[in-house]
């Protein structure tokens, strides 16, 4: 009898030491390891936030103000768990937290639209911090399909054609907000802010523009500027394409621009220079080649 109370004792004393190394009581009664019950309870916690921000979302459209009201302060909830935080970008959370804030004061409030596009920002953030293929990157070819049509109505006859694009601009800018949270939970923030401020530029120059042809030209580049920062919100080379454009400037004066053709000229020629080059270097390796000469050279340098 002592000695089944001494092992009993001791049993007792090996489970409570073996709560250190990842089993706790639960866990080690199932005899499962406490790593793999807590992956369970992240993937669970991940997989709440996407339903209640769908809930959200369904709700709002339907005018439910009621159950978005009680959905959208349990998302909150949700989302401020630390291990739901683990995943996406600060500035993407930030974001997050306003668009919860102004979702709720616009049901609150009854502002249907606002609080329409408040949950869907919300509901394609999270959609892109716990699933494989975010919806988000869809919208590419949304905000393309936008680029056209601004050139169609700003080549438009019959009507105002700056007025025309900033009514077509406005569209552009509405997709462009939906996917603002979801794009900075994975991608760096300039690239984001990239889009909105050439957004912010562009419609400035279509309410400043007028018909003479200088005009035309800023339009034009201007136009060719947000779909740069488009391609590069989406692209994988985004960081670069937007240090290019931001480091570029718009020609606002014929002499401006006479420099820009200059400089473009300019940097054709290096190119060719440097093909040429490149060309003559290939010439001569395969001459070493087909001629029995050692490669790489053996001048008594050491070459890394």
């Amino acid at each position: 009898m002592r000695t089944s109370i001494v092992a009993l004792l001791l049993g007792a004393l090996l489970t409570v030491a073996a709560g250190g190394h990842g089993w706790d009581k639960a866990s080690a009664a199932a005899g499962i390891p406490a790593s793999k019950e807590a992956g369970a309870t992240n993937a669970g916690a991940e997989v709440s936030v996407v339903q209640l921000a769908d809930r959200l979302y369904a709700a709002v459209n339907a005018g439910n103000r009621q159950l978005a009201y009680s959905t959208i302060n349990r998302l909150q909830q949700a989302a401020a768990k630390p291990v739901i935080r683990q995943a996406g970008k600060q500035p993407g959370w930030a974001a997050f937290d306003r668009s919860i804030l102004d979702a709720r004061q616009a049901l609150s409030e009854g502002k249907g639209n606002e609080a329409y596009l408040q949950a869907a920002r919300l509901k394609l953030a999270a959609d892109a911090l716990f699933r494989k293929a975010p919806l988000w990157l869809q919208y590419r070819e949304v905000l393309k399909n936008d680029m056209v049509r601004i050139r169609q109505a700003w080549h438009s006859q019959g009507v105002n054609p700056s007025e025309a694009a900033l009514a077509t601009l406005s569209v552009l800018q509405l997709h462009a907000k939906r996917i603002e949270i979801a794009a900075l939970m994975g991608q760096p923030e300039k690239q984001v802010s990239a889009l909105y401020d050439q957004i912010k530029r562009t419609e400035r120059t279509l309410v400043l523009a007028s018909n003479t042809q200088s005009n035309k030209r800023l339009v034009e580049g201007s136009f060719s500027a947000l779909e740069k920062t488009v391609d590069a919100l989406f692209g994988s080379d985004g960081a670069a394409a937007v240090d290019a454009l931001l480091n570029s400037t718009l020609p606002q004066t014929i002499g401006e621009s006479r420099r820009g053709r200059e400089q473009l000229a300019t940097m054709y020629i290096s190119a060719f220079i440097l093909g040429v080059l490149g060309y003559v270097g290939w010439r001569r390796y395969r001459f070493d080649q087909n001629h029995g000469s050692s490669y790489p050279p053996t001048d008594g340098v050491r070459r890394n």
